[in-house]
């Protein structure tokens, strides 16, 4: 494996941890909006 290979392995697992962080947060957000919607009615 090559350094240029290495390099995009690292990218990548540096911004793989932090993204799926986001997207659980995303997801959290949206359900919050969707609950508070729900008992406004």
């Amino acid at each position: 494996m090559d350094d240029k290979m290495k390099q995009r392995v690292v990218m990548e697992r540096a911004t793989e941890i932090p993204l799926s962080k986001t997207i659980r947060n995303v997801r959290t957000m949206k359900s919050i909006q969707t609950s508070n919607e729900q008992s406004r009615n």
